[in-house]
This record gives C-alpha cells, structure tokens and sequence, in this order.
C-alpha cells in the first residue's frame, strides 16, 4: 500500500513543541489524538492490504476549507475513513451517536457518524465535478482506533469498524470485486492531488456580415421638383371645376313658434340680451353710489382661550435627573477575589502543560 501523508505541522511523523502549540491553536487539542489514532489505523491496513492501493492522509481538497483524514483508492472502490480516538460505551443507531452511561442515552455534542457521511459526500461531489461520472458510490467508514471504545451498533448511516476489527476489514477490502482499473486508479489520486483548473469562458467573435458577388442597382434619380406657375402654358395641368358651394339649410320650425306669448328665439332659461345685462349693470353701480351696496357676511372672529400660569407649568416638566450609582466596597472586593483566583488557574494550568512543551 502506498502511503501520501499530507499532515500540517509533521515532519517524518513528528512534531516540534512550536508547531504543538500552533496546531492546538488552528485545529483544537483533540487534533493531535486524532493524528495519532491515524497511525494505529494505517498499521492496521498496511497489513491488510498490498499493492495496488493508495492512501491519502490529511489532504485539503480544491474549494473545500476542510481536511479529510483518510482516502483509500484501489481496485474494489474508494472509502473515506475517519478515525476516533474516544474511549467508553457508544450508541450507533441509524444518525444517533452518543455514550451510554448506565441505561440512559445522551447525544453526543459531536455526531461523528453524520460527520463521516459528510465527508465521504464531499468527497464524491468532488470527483463528479472533476469529471468522473461512472464512479461508483464512496463509501465512509468510522474506525475506532482505542480498545476501550465499544459500540453498540444498530443500522447505522455509515459502516463503524472496532478496534479489534481493523485487520479483518483491510482483508475484506482486498478481498472485494474489483470496480476499477490501474490506470484509472492513478487517474482519481492525481485529480486527488491535482485539481483540474476552472474553465475559463470563451467568447464567441461576431460573425462577418454576408457580401453578394453581384453589385446592388443603383437607385432612380428622382426628378426635381417644378411648381405649375413656372411651366409654360402648354404644359401646365387643367384646372380643376368648380363645386358650387353648399349652403346650410335652415333649421326647421319649432311647433312653439305658433304661440303669441313665446316669441321666437326667447326661452325661460335664456340669457338676457347684451342691453340687458348693461343696464343691469348700471343699476348696481347707482346702488353702490348711494351707499346700499350689499356687503358680505362677516367671517367669524377666534376665540382666544386663556391658560392658566399653573397648568402650563404642570405640562412641561423638566427631566429626571440621572443618578449614577457607584461601586460599593463589597462590591470591589469580590471582583479582586475573582481576578486572584483565574490568576492562580493560569499559573496551575501553566505548571501542568510545561512538561509537555519544554525542549
């Protein structure tokens, strides 16, 4: 089996108290446990499984921000493996994940089993969009790399492989039907390794307009434009007859004009004539002068209420002050206690992890 270790922080499988400190801080402390369980399972499946196989440890693919612990390619299949390094009794039924403490159940804060179906799916994404569409499904696997972590299985989403198992399930990998050839084995690992770049788009250059082989015929000059009076008799058009002009015809008589106390062109609701109106006129204008002109009626006057000095005092009140409330003695001693003793959980935590990061 060939080995691809793409391990942060790792050189020749080990690590500085420097390089400790920043893996701690990028991937939590449970990243180095992880690292290390890897490795049981590695030994494991290296014995299990000869040539022919790839494995690909700790890689980061294209347009994911995640690292994907194991990657096994070879001729029965591809299968993403994640490796546990938690101890005691679990529950694996259907997506539920959780330690059993006594007879109660409790769910784990970590669901490893739907984070190992994850992967495994991201991982097949990811081929379908390198271009390997007849692939067969990837297949993830939970492995337990303590002996002290039983689990109680019972159909769960993935396959959950126990410690003591590691080298029966290399033996059943090798042992499968083969799905995939040498060479296409490489390819995978290599679009692994290798992404494709995105394509780039392409834009498409307009088309040349289409030319006839046979010239257009040139248009028709038209004529200038000559007006009648500047031809000369013999050439000038006839002129055209004409139409006797029509005449409105008189409209027809009302069957009221016969009555002497209407007459003609009068109405009830007529306006009265132009001299009418005039006199009319003259007859407000002598109204006006002798002083009976009708006036308008007189608009009515605000009423001004009065308001009392009392009342408008008790409508605007000025803002209650604000009291600042200062810090009593008690107060100050307490939170001098607090800073005293996270100073003293700083030095203990300090005394028990130099050990571990002393040269």
């Amino acid at each position: 089996m060939k080995l691809i270790d793409r391990t942060p922080f790792f050189q020749d499988g080990q690590i500085s108290a420097t390089d400790r400190l920043k893996a701690m801080w990028k991937y939590g402390a449970s990243w180095l446990k992880e690292v290390e369980a890897q490795a049981v399972a590695i030994e494991a499946l290296e014995k299990g499984l000869a040539r022919g196989y790839t494995l690909l440890r700790n890689i980061t693919l294209a347009g994911l921000d995640i690292e994907i612990p194991l990657i096994l390619v070879g001729p029965t299949g591809i299968y993403v493996l994640y490796v546990t390094p938690l101890r005691g009794t679990y529950r694996a039924r259907g997506e539920e994940w959780g330690p059993i403490e006594g007879e109660s159940f409790r769910p784990a804060r970590v669901n490893l089993l739907r984070r190992t179906a994850r992967l495994g799916r991201a991982v097949q994404v990811y081929l379908q969009k390198q271009g390997f569409s007849d692939l067969p499904p990837v297949e993830a696997v939970l492995l337990c790399a303590d002996p002290g972590l039983i689990v109680e299985s019972a159909r769960p989403i993935v396959r959950v492989v126990q410690r003591d198992a590691l080298e029966r399930f290399a033996v059943s990998i090798s042992q499968g039907r083969v799905v995939l050839g040498a060479e296409r084995v490489q390819q995978i690992v290599n679009r692994l390794l290798n992404p494709l770049p995105p394509p780039t788009p392409q834009f498409k250059a307009p088309a040349a307009p289409v030319t006839s082989a046979t010239p257009p015929a040139p248009a028709a000059s038209a004529e200038p434009y000559v007006p009648p009076f500047a031809l000369p008799p013999d050439l000038q058009p006839d002129a055209a007859p004409e139409t006797p002009a029509v005449l409105p015809e008189a409209p027809a008589a009302s069957p009221f004009d016969r009555y002497p106390e209407m007459p003609p062109n009068e109405s009830p609701s007529a306006p009265a004539p132009e001299a009418e109106r005039l006199d009319l006129g003259f007859q407000f204008m002598e109204e006006a002068s002798t002083g009976e002109a009708i006036s308008a009626p007189a608009r009515p006057q605000p009423v001004a209420v009065a308001v009392r000095p009392a009342a408008r005092a008790a409508s605007v009140r000025p803002a209650p002050a604000v009291r600042r409330r200062s810090m009593t003695t008690g107060q100050v001693i307490v939170i001098l206690l607090l800073v005293v003793i996270q100073c003293a959980i700083f030095a203990v935590a300090a005394y028990l992890l130099w050990p571990y990061f002393a040269p």
